[in-house]
């Protein structure tokens, strides 16, 4: 079916014939990477090998560090250390609880400024009465729905600082 001889690389013949095996192989290649058996499992599969990539790659960087590493303790670099300040007291000291008050409101009004981003992002279409015309609101369509919204959102914010100042939890005594 195929001739097998020494032939030069400009004759058509063999020109063709790599050619269609390289149209055959891409056609292969394209099949096997663009079939559509599971959909979900092709959604997640660059999410695997990421994650794969991570555990690997901190498993490997771990395997390195204690391959190379010299261990050579001291009684200095047994101590714990702490922002270069000689530790002082015991670790499991009581706290009082203001500091544990203090995080938890720091984390609630944090959180609480995140949701603003997505809000700014989708201000416009927040604010217009119907779809964007070319990025822009049509004129005579204006709400003032997504600012009503926002500003409802931080008077809630507002009376809860408010309510957390008047008790007494951000007195540092």
């Amino acid at each position: 079916m195929y001739e097998f001889r020494t032939t030069l690389a400009t004759e058509p013949k063999l020109l063709n014939y790599k050619m269609a095996v390289g149209k055959f192989l891409k056609i292969v290649v394209s099949e096997i990477f663009h079939e559509v058996r599971n959909p979900m499992a092709r959604a997640y599969f660059p999410v695997l090998m990421l994650l794969g990539f991570v555990v690997i790659n901190g498993l490997l960087i771990i395997a390195i560090s204690s391959l190379t590493i010299r261990a050579r303790p001291t009684p200095v670099k047994q101590q714990a250390y702490e922002s270069g300040v000689p530790a002082l007291g015991d670790a499991r000291e009581r706290f009082s609880v203001r500091f544990y008050l203090v995080a938890i409101l720091f984390i609630i009004f944090d959180i609480e400024t995140v949701f603003m981003i997505p809000w700014a992002v989708y201000y416009k279409q927040l604010s217009c009465l119907v779809p964007l015309v070319a990025d822009a609101c049509p004129v005579g369509n204006i709400s003032l729905f997504g600012l009503s919204e926002m500003l409802v959102f931080m008077l809630i914010l507002l009376v809860g600082f408010i309510y957390v100042w008047k008790k007494g939890a951000l007195q540092w005594d």
